[in-house]
């Protein structure tokens, strides 16, 4: 009796262990994600209050899209070039701006407390872009939309997706810049998540966010090169690569 009892627990331990492999195989990982690729570096964040100070920059995770350089992982020399956004409710007005003082532009929310707009955003610099190029620069555009949670006004909750374009730079402001066109938008993200996920994960996460597939049309950028650029090689990158990073910002806290 005691062998047909041994025998029985290891039987089901056996088929226990098997159905937590065929469940993890069945989860899938971010590497198996057509179109992904890992990135070992962040996007930061931060907010300022209307009265000036500075939040705490925040780190969330950055995801590749659509970038076949042949490579699991892109190394991030530096994090991109933090960006700061201060909301005023009752304006309905948004600001983006940098800690060096290099951009400083303010846009208008819509009524509905949404936002979209396109800004410079800086330059990523990669440990190695897979065609031989070390410690290359690429020129970036970021494409910011989310959404502000004016319930509390002196803390306003910004929610925040960004996309950032590699070998694309932004257009030139006009001279009174601001996320109302004239008419109807002329970019809404096809499949961008229509909230962002109340918790941002600090670690990997194991459900994958989903490729937000931007389509603005490659003749919306500028292509040449601007001032201010590192030195070095520039990274040789196709032009369907974009960075993606989400998160929730709490402003004057």
């Amino acid at each position: 009796m005691k062998t047909d009892v041994n025998a029985a627990t290891i039987l089901i331990t056996t088929l226990g262990l098997a159905g937590i492999i065929l469940f993890w195989a069945g989860c899938g990982s971010p590497d198996d994600v057509e179109g992904l690729t890992d990135v070992n570096g962040n996007a930061v964040f931060g907010s300022q209050c209307p009265y000036g100070s500075l939040s705490k920059p925040f780190a969330s995770k950055l995801y590749l899209w659509d970038c076949p350089l042949g490579l699991d992982t892109v190394d991030l020399v530096q994090p991109l070039r933090p960006i700061v956004l201060q909301a005023d409710c009752k304006k309905k007005i948004i600001v983006a701006r940098t800690l060096d003082g290099a951009l400083d532009t303010s846009w208008e929310v819509l009524p509905n407390g949404t936002f979209s707009f396109s800004i410079d955003g800086g330059y990523a610099t990669l440990r190695n872009d897979g065609r031989g190029n070390a410690n290359c620069s690429v020129p970036l555009t970021a494409e910011l939309s989310g959404s502000l949670d004016c319930a509390d006004r002196d803390k306003v909750k910004i929610s925040v997706e960004s996309v950032w374009w590699l070998d694309r730079l932004a257009p030139k402001p006009t001279a009174n810049p601001s996320a109302i066109p004239s008419s109807a938008p002329t970019y809404l993200p096809t499949a961008v998540p229509t909230s962002v996920p109340t918790v941002v994960p600090t670690t990997r996460p194991t459900v994958v966010v989903p490729n937000p597939r931007p389509t603005r049309p490659i003749e919306m950028f500028l292509m040449a090169p601007s001032a201010g650029a590192p030195s070095g090689p520039k990274c040789g990158v196709p032009q369907s690569c974009y960075f993606f990073a989400s998160t929730q910002l709490q402003q004057c806290e």
